[in-house]
């Protein structure tokens, strides 16, 4: 399975690059449990037809993830911890079959088949950073988001930003994949947007052994990503 951006300075559980444990500091961070598409996948993924539109911003390969829960700002040893007791099987993943809108800022793929992971991930870590939201599991990987602020109107489908995803739903995707492990993630914000690093990975219930993954450089996100139905700072 593919790993998401590697992290810089890595944690208990091994970095992305497979580098093996790494220590881990008191200091806090702005977290995310999730798991990564094969690169298989994620290659189908990029034939996807990305057209552009005013106030649309598209996700980039090191983005395309599903959250399995936010935990928002919170202290890094703990949540190692807390991702290291997960008691979670090996899960089949369905994306698809069709492009949708998650709320009224996001263009997604549902996941099916991640409820009972992030069941899983939710016991375990009930009790690190924010509380848990008594709402339902939506898993989806997020293709595109509406710009903030973005009713102004635009060309081609006569709306900017939440109203031009509209002309994007239903567009036909249809991948399945194994998810083997589960992986902690830090959103680091910054002047072009927040940057993902993979902190901690943990392997489940029936996964094979773990390949050995190239590290990658973290990337610059234009904005949030991911959540059950909300993303690492509250978007999608």
């Amino acid at each position: 399975m593919t790993r998401g951006p590697s992290s810089d300075d890595g944690a208990t559980g091994g970095s992305a690059a497979g580098d093996g444990p790494h220590r881990v500091g008191d200091e806090e961070a702005r977290l995310f449990v999730a798991v990564w598409p094969p690169a298989e996948v994620v290659g189908r993924l990029e034939a996807l037809e990305r057209p552009e539109r005013p106030g649309v911003r598209w996700t980039g390969p090191d983005q395309w993830h599903a959250t399995l829960r936010f935990l928002g700002q919170a202290p890094l040893r703990r949540a190692v911890d807390a991702v290291a007791a997960v008691r979670g099987a090996v899960a089949t993943v369905q994306l698809g079959p069709v492009t949708a809108r998650l709320g009224r800022g996001v263009l997604c793929l549902p996941a099916h088949g991640l409820d009972e992971l992030a069941a899983a991930v939710l016991l375990a870590t009930a009790a690190v950073g924010r509380p848990p939201q008594d709402r339902p599991f939506h898993g989806h990987l997020t293709l595109a988001r509406a710009a903030r602020g973005g009713g102004r109107k635009g060309r081609g489908s006569g709306r900017g930003g939440q109203g031009a995803l509209t002309d994007l739903v239903g567009a036909a995707f249809s991948a399945a994949f194994t998810v083997g492990e589960i992986t902690l993630v830090r959103s680091v914000p910054g002047r072009g947007g927040h940057r993902y690093e993979v902190v901690a990975a943990a392997a489940l219930e029936g996964a094979g052994p773990r390949p050995a993954v190239p590290p990658r450089a973290p990337l610059t996100a234009p904005g949030e990503s991911a959540g059950g139905a909300a993303g690492p700072d509250g978007g999608r």
